[in-house]
């Protein structure tokens, strides 16, 4: 599930509690010490959190992955962890762009939000598809153009072929699990920045 949570300047709001491991990242504005690119985990299970804006209000995207607490958990709410994607060790950094396991350096357990940034005319991974989870992509800057395979029996026997959409900053992709259909992202012209 993933939810856009705006807050109007000096204001707060009480995210939604819920038997889930949440991810928040911070996409513009601020409040409580949080600026754009933080990315806080709340771990299950975690106590009703509130999100307070500075001046200049907050826009953050909340990513909620069903979760329990471990077994022998205690029951006892977790704190919040937060890491921020400038400070955050890139997987992958190179002439391609870069690559951040973002969810999973705030301590995530459940929930897999990374940060891709892509240089123009780079691709990402290689054409792929899943069998057990959904992908969710959140372009946050940039251009690009998501590239969607048949699979080859598809292709031999009913003479499908490989489908392209123009995607820009804003815009949300979801691939299903175990669709057959293998998907792929090429960076635009200005480069494309995203959350998966």
């Amino acid at each position: 599930r993933l939810d856009r949570v705006d807050v109007e300047g000096v204001a707060a709001v009480e995210l939604p509690q819920r038997p889930t491991e949440d991810v928040l990242f911070v996409v513009a504005g601020g409040g409580d010490g949080l600026e754009p690119g933080d990315c806080v985990v709340y771990p299950a299970p975690h106590a009703p959190a509130m999100l307070r804006a500075g001046d200049d209000g907050l826009t953050a995207l909340l990513f909620a992955t069903p979760a329990q607490p471990p077994p022998f958990h205690s029951g006892d709410p977790e704190p919040p962890r937060t890491v921020a994607l400038a400070d955050a060790d890139s997987a992958y950094e190179g002439e391609a762009g870069r690559w951040v396991l973002l969810a999973r350096q705030a301590g995530a357990q459940h929930a897999g939000v990374n940060h891709g940034r892509l240089v123009a005319g780079h691709d990402g991974a290689p054409p792929h598809c899943h069998s057990a989870d959904e992908e969710l992509f959140v372009f946050l800057e940039g251009t690009a153009t998501f590239e969607l395979w048949p699979s080859p029996l598809a292709v031999l026997e009913e003479q499908k072929e490989k489908e392209t959409i123009d995607v820009r900053a804003g815009h949300v992709v979801s691939r299903p699990p175990s669709s057959g259909v293998s998907h792929s992202l090429r960076a635009g012209d200005q480069g494309v920045s995203f959350l998966v």
